[in-house]
């Protein structure tokens, strides 16, 4: 069995991977480990033991339990909002295109992610069928949504919020001449410089995307 260790000061559970290395961390485990549990029919994992190598080894227990059930059902992050969740199930199954606004899901503050936000919900394939952003109808696939970092959720057809996490906020942005040679525009997040554009105008439209007025940046 190959060894596990432990780096304290950093909270993570260092794992032997090919000819490197990868991590846990200690938190991320212990919440995997109580939802397995939970979808298991399991006692929840004693909050005592986190960090040490037997809730590791109970961890990967219970993943390789909930494996066997062949499960059926999307596995969100254990931190994902019961309405998050809802969302995108729903269009998971029936179909629509969303619009994913990324943020901090303590504060509530959004990232300001332009790329990679907009597309149609599906699945992974393996035994644990995460949630995937699939850009086009052509694409082979897609990226995992980070669910528990979803801030705002809109449908681009409607344009109807099915989502807004409770203390949302935008930072702010300011339009403002740009020093930068070949620039009209720029515009600023919190005071610090973001985004410069040949236009007043597409600076706007810009910002407008960003605010979640409009569905495509230009």
């Amino acid at each position: 069995m190959s060894t596990i260790t432990i780096n304290a000061s950093q909270r993570l559970f260092v794992l032997p991977s090919g000819r490197g290395f990868s991590c846990l961390g200690f938190d991320v485990t212990f919440k995997r480990l109580r939802q397995f549990a939970s979808l298991l029919g399991l006692a929840s994992p004693n909050e005592a033991d986190i960090g040490t190598l037997a809730q590791y080894q109970l961890y990967e227990a219970a993943q390789s339990a909930y494996i066997a059930t062949k499960p059926t059902t999307t596995l969100f992050d254990p931190d994902t909002p019961v309405k998050v969740q809802a969302v995108l199930e729903a269009y998971r199954q029936h179909g629509g295109r969303l619009r994913l606004f990324m943020g901090d899901a303590l504060t509530g503050r959004d990232w300001l992610e332009e790329h990679d936000v907009i597309g149609t919900v599906g699945r992974s394939m393996g035994p644990i069928r995460a949630p995937l952003l699939i850009s086009r109808r052509n694409s082979h696939g897609g990226g995992a949504i980070l669910t528990a970092c979803i801030v705002r959720i809109i449908d681009v057809a409607s344009k109807q919020e099915l989502y807004r996490h409770p203390a949302y906020r935008v930072p702010n942005l300011v339009r403002h001449a740009s020093k930068e040679p070949g620039y009209a525009a720029s515009v600023s997040v919190d005071g610090e410089l973001q985004a410069s554009f040949k236009s007043d105008a597409k600076a706007d439209k810009w910002i407008a995307f960003m605010q979640g007025h409009r569905m495509t940046p230009n």
